[in-house]
């Protein structure tokens, strides 16, 4: 054999014992109770981005009001807010809520038929994405070097989304048919099991085998149902993996640039 040859079997057998490694901890973590975790699904607000971040109180607040008032047609950002408020409560999902409000009459009568078809762009033009989000290189890194498929679930519509992801420097980590967005899974949204059920048809996957990250009980409690390994990202009070009293939550991360220090073996593919 030349020198290059006895090189190119020396590098194949370390292949194959690291491959075989890898399988043998595979294995073990299984054994241990840890599952194989093929999919990671990532809420938006609140989640890939931090509440801290004041990002969602500005969406949330002036934002929507001001979308109600010049868009939709209400008198008042007080009426409108009051009325959007009540809906949210129920719908967790200002998209829905919209939707609902022309169901049952509520939204003025000079309102555009289908109202919450134009939030999307509204908040992707006038939402001051840049002055509140900034991307977190610890988070974008995991990303790169995670083996697992990666999908974007949010009760926000696409449009929004896929700014958000833009300005988190996230974007190229989910591809188009990965992203899911209330628009996407209507007239369905979170925490509704036929939006999940939409969401893993699409892509493919077993419940069993996938992550859910989420700053929302409501929704966890849904995706644990389903079967999912459930990861709740609370924000900056409270963090380390710790399962909670909540039997809904598998494991607390305070932000989601945590992953590779909170949850390595996800890059072995088990949980």
């Amino acid at each position: 054999f030349t020198g290059t040859s006895r090189g190119l079997c020396r590098e194949q057998r370390m292949l194959r014992a690291t491959l075989s490694l890898r399988t043998r901890l595979l294995r073990m973590a299984t054994t241990r109770g840890a599952k194989p975790v093929d999919t990671l699904i990532f809420d938006l607000d609140d989640c890939i981005y931090g509440r801290d971040t004041g990002f969602t109180t500005h969406r949330n607040g002036e934002l929507v009001a001001r979308f109600m008032v010049d868009v939709v047609g209400f008198e008042s950002a007080d009426e409108a807010m009051t009325l959007r408020n009540e809906y949210f409560e129920r719908f967790h999902s200002t998209f829905k809520s919209l939707s609902q409000m022309e169901l049952d009459g509520k939204l003025p009568k000079n309102a555009p038929p289908n109202p919450q078809k134009l939030l999307g762009d509204y908040w992707a033009a006038n939402a001051e994405f840049r002055k509140f989000l900034q991307p977190d290189s610890d988070f974008v890194a995991a990303l790169k070097s995670l083996p697992q498929k990666k999908v974007l679930f949010s009760n926000g519509p696409r449009n929004y989304c896929l700014r958000c992801l833009e300005t988190l420097e996230v974007r190229e980590f989910f591809p188009d048919d990965q992203v899911f967005c209330v628009d996407d899974v209507a007239p369905s949204c979170k925490p509704e099991p036929e939006a999940f059920a939409k969401v893993f048809a699409a892509v493919g996957a077993e419940p069993s085998r996938c992550v859910m990250f989420e700053d929302s009980i409501k929704n966890l409690q849904t995706a644990r149902a389903l079967g999912m390994t459930t990861i709740f990202v609370s924000g900056p009070v409270v963090g380390g993996v710790a399962a909670s009293a909540n039997p809904a939550i598998d494991y607390t991360i305070a932000k989601v640039g945590e992953l590779k220090t909170q949850l390595p073996s996800l890059w072995d593919g088990v949980l």
